[in-house]
């Protein structure tokens, strides 16, 4: 079992290594188990139930909640050669016909449907004619209540068992699911003992920054800056947000599209559209957009608001570098945004308001938190760092630093806030501390308290960030309408000098640059990734695909990297199968001859995020023949010895019992030695030598008679 998902893992994908816990979701589904698989945005999830359906007989469903998400996975599914296809409304009636047909002669493995198609009257009566094998529940926490997307139509999937029965397996995979949410699932669903694999909610490539919102136009630009010519989603909280922000960016020269549901459907899918092709390389949009797209190149994603839980934002951040590579996950907040959240939630008539109120004071801690942001993100989904500094985030890199001395400072806010009455919100208690002029104050008598300008040496802002720490941290609590600030037991045990907190401002100078941003780079031609990717962009437009559906940035900077000048080197390359190989494998080693600097004799690893160790020789030899390369290719790409690599070859054959040796042995030689092998009587190599009277090499005859061996056994 585990031969053939590797063998379909490469022979698609062009991937010889598993992500965590891949192998064993696609060993579950491949035994019949049900399973419930939780990993994070970018961790390969897809995969997880794509490899499965081409190692099974028969036909697999995948239920998914978005078109545009399905027709970009069934696009980059059929880019890989594989046969699959989607019934949604946007199909024309002839294409469903064509598909419908298809479906019954068993021309299609893999099938993307809606829930509501998959529901609808008469059309279960078709699938139950249909040899379904196995169903993967796509965004699953969309089934439970307790989830942070719960929708009704998901549901319904309970029907699915009694649709099939137990000849059909079911795999439920999402990015966010508390273990509430996953077991919530489990029992909805109707699943039989389902196999529980949940990954690391961590994303070590992920770069996370939090600010305070203070001039956006200008810290949006600074993020841009960083990642000139690559492909960013920036996120508003509302609809009139994105048009002012995109106008805005617009005129300063950068490609950039609006995305939110006031747009008509034929707007939004042009804006879509234009940033998958990498027409455009910004999408300003509100947090419905992100679903629908399946990019794995996005590099970097600018929050201009507070999101409304941690769930949210680990699924909207987390679409920046799902292939691994560094990204940048910028969170760009104001203290209102707690305030809009909250009106919101409490306006719906959302049953579960309580628990979203909650789940918003814990995206408010975290932007005050001076913890390490991958740490506490993992905290909040219940595991633990493995490591002391994630040397990837605003605290770890010391962007932000300790304040001298945390508790005068916290002291003269806390006292600030008594002396007023605490009957006023932030704003004004930063107006007072720091000895403004603002007419309100002068008329309120404010300018004569003995906290007037106490802070007057400190900007506004970094008054208005601490106290907002000091609210994470439980020394100052917000009341009423107008979130007016009070003081804490807490507090007061400040005030008397029992505790300290701690209080951190933003250090100066330029944003660090990450490890694992340097590490992604390291040996990379950046000339020569600048060409693949200009060529990739032009192949998208004329073929009308996504960019990424073509070649992903793993892909290019490894080639970039290594320079293969020859197919069997090319197709080493992560990223790479058979079929991109026969597609544009003569394009690609053009650029990179003409582009000059010769090959990178290495082999070459999957990432460089993972060991260094260079891959085993006999492993990249048993991965090349895997995919029906030549003895003389697989030396060449390896400098071995064609009689060690033929060696090689036949002890692949013999470990994975293959029984048809056309790839490296033509017909007519296996038939004869077929019949001379039945006809001698001696056995050995020689007296079969002897008897093609020298004309048929050793290495043929080796590769032949291993073959039929395993016919034997």
């Amino acid at each position: 079992m585990i031969t053939a998902i590797r063998q379909n893992l490469k022979q698609y994908w062009g991937y010889d290594q598993f992500r965590p816990l891949q192998r064993e979701a696609m060993e579950a589904v491949c035994s019949g188990r049900d399973s419930v698989v939780v990993l994070p945005t970018g961790g390969g999830k897809s995969l997880c139930y794509q490899v499965p359906a081409m190692v099974l007989g028969g036909i697999t469903l995948v239920v998914s909640p978005l078109i545009s998400l399905m027709k970009d996975q069934v696009d980059t599914l059929v880019q890989n050669g594989i046969p699959a296809a989607r019934l949604d409304s946007s199909v024309d009636y002839g294409l469903q016909q064509s598909i419908t047909d298809a479906l019954l002669s068993g021309a299609i493995k893999i099938l993307y449907l809606s829930p509501e198609r998959l529901l609808a009257n008469g059309f279960t009566n078709f699938l139950r004619q249909l040899d379904v094998r196995f169903v993967a529940i796509d965004e699953a926490h969309c089934v439970s209540m307790w989830g942070h997307d719960f929708r009704p139509e998901y549901r319904k999937l309970s029907v699915l068992r009694e649709m099939f029965g137990d000849r059909v397996t079911i795999g439920a995979y999402t990015a966010t699911a508390t273990e509430l949410v996953r077991d919530d699932i489990a029992v909805q669903l109707g699943l039989r003992q389902p196999l529980m694999l949940v990954g690391s909610f961590d994303r070590p490539n992920l770069i996370y920054r939090v600010k305070r919102r203070n001039n956006l136009v200008p810290q949006v630009r600074e993020v841009i800056a960083r990642h000139k010519g690559e492909s960013g989603i920036i996120y508003c909280i509302r609809r009139t947000d994105v048009d002012n922000l995109c106008a805005s960016l617009s005129q300063l020269g950068y490609k950039t599209r609006p995305y939110h549901a006031g747009m008509s459907d034929d707007a939004r899918r042009m804006s879509q559209d234009a940033f998958v092709t990498e027409q455009a390389d910004i999408i300003v949009a509100t947090i419905a957009f992100g679903m629908g797209i399946d990019k794995s190149n996005v590099r970097y994603v600018i929050h201009t608001g507070m999101p409304k839980s941690l769930e949210n934002y680990q699924q909207e951040s987390g679409r920046a570098g799902r292939d691994g590579l560094e990204a940048e996950c910028h969170l760009i907040w104001g203290g209102e945004d707690y305030g809009v959240w909250k009106r919101i939630i409490q306006g719906s008539e959302d049953s579960a308001s309580e628990i979203s109120l909650k789940k918003l004071s814990g995206i408010y801690d975290y932007c005050n938190s001076g913890a390490c942001r991958h740490k506490e993100l993992l905290r909040y989904f219940g595991q633990d760092a493995e490591y002391d500094s994630c040397s990837a985030c605003d605290v770890c890199l010391d962007e932000l630093e300790p304040v001298a001395d945390s508790l005068v400072t916290a002291q003269k806010i806390l006292s600030c806030i008594l002396r007023l009455e605490q009957r006023f919100g932030a704003e004004y208690n930063a107006l007072v501390l720091t000895g403004s002029q603002d007419h309100r104050i002068l008329l309120a008598g404010h300018d004569k308290l003995t906290t007037y300008g106490l802070l007057k040496d400190e900007p506004k802002q970094a008054i208005r960030n601490w106290i907002d720490q000091l609210i994470s941290q439980g020394y100052i609590c917000k009341s009423g309408e107008y979130s007016t600030l009070g003081v804490t037991p807490k507090g007061w045990t400040v005030l008397k000098g029992g505790e300290t907190p701690r209080l951190l401002r933003i250090a100066l100078g330029k944003a660090k640059e990450s490890k694992v941003s340097t590490e992604s780079w390291q040996g990379v031609d950046k000339p020569l990734f600048d060409r693949l990717r200009a060529w990739r962009s032009e192949k998208a437009v004329s073929m009308s695909l996504p960019a990424y559906a073509i070649m992903t940035d793993v892909a290019l900077r490894n080639i970039a990297r290594f320079r293969p000048d020859t197919k069997a080197r090319l197709l080493l390359i992560k990223g790479i199968g058979n079929k991109k190989l026969e597609s544009y494998g003569d394009e690609i080693l053009n650029i990179v001859v003409n582009h000059g600097g010769g090959a990178v004799y290495a082999p070459v690893v999957s990432s460089p995020k993972q060991s260094s160790k260079k891959k085993d020789t006999k492993e990249m030899a048993y991965e090349m023949f895997a995919n029906g390369a030549s003895i003389e290719d697989v030396a060449t790409a390896t400098l071995r010895a064609q009689s060690t690599v033929s060696k090689y070859l036949v002890e692949y054959i013999e470990d994975n019992r293959i029984t048809d040796p056309s790839a490296w042995v033509s017909k007519g030689d296996f038939d004869r030695i077929k019949k001379g092998t039945a006809e001698l009587s001696a056995s050995g190599l020689t007296p079969l030598f002897e008897h093609f009277e020298q004309q048929i090499p050793y290495t043929t005859l080796r590769i032949a008679i291993a073959c039929l061996a395993n016919r034997k056994k």
